[in-house]
């Protein structure tokens, strides 16, 4: 049983968001093991986009102040190896699709195992070209979590 289906195996799990970099990555670097500590079953980090339409309003302000605060990708990864230094709670990467694929998508899945992320939800990823995701999933052991609009997977 990989860690994201023993975080569901007891049917229900703690799982608190944050938006990597909001207020600063330091902040971030701070509270993931808090949350842990706190009870946390799986963190969901979202990395910050500049255009994130599918998102209510204090996730869409809260990628705003990260982004301007200087907030990339590499940025994240980096707090992410600081991060399990102090925790080893699952961590899933919500990112927009344009954000993986700019990256690189097979670069970016094998930084996403590099820091030890669990999951990788795509929200904004269409249908036809969600299948290369878990296909450059697959060799990292790195659990794709397929999200569409309408909360249907």
């Amino acid at each position: 049983m990989n860690e994201l289906s023993q975080v569901f195996a007891g049917g229900k799990a703690f799982i608190p968001f944050i938006t990597a970099g909001d207020p600063s990555i330091e902040v971030t670097q701070e509270l993931v093991p808090r949350m842990q500590k706190a009870g946390a079953d799986l963190i969901e980090i979202g990395i910050p986009f500049s255009d994130p339409i599918g998102e209510g309003s204090t996730i869409q302000e809260a990628s705003i102040r990260a982004l301007s605060r200087g907030v990339n990708v590499d940025k994240i990864f980096s707090a992410m190896e600081f991060i399990r230094e102090f925790t080893d709670v699952p961590v899933a990467f919500m990112a927009y699709a344009n954000t993986v694929f700019s990256y690189g998508s097979d670069k970016f899945v094998k930084r996403c195992k590099d820091v030890s992320v669990q999951g990788l939800i795509v929200g904004s990823a269409i249908v036809e070209i969600m299948g290369a995701y878990g296909e450059e999933c697959i060799p990292y052991v790195l659990e794709y979590v397929r999200a569409m609009k309408d909360g249907i997977s």
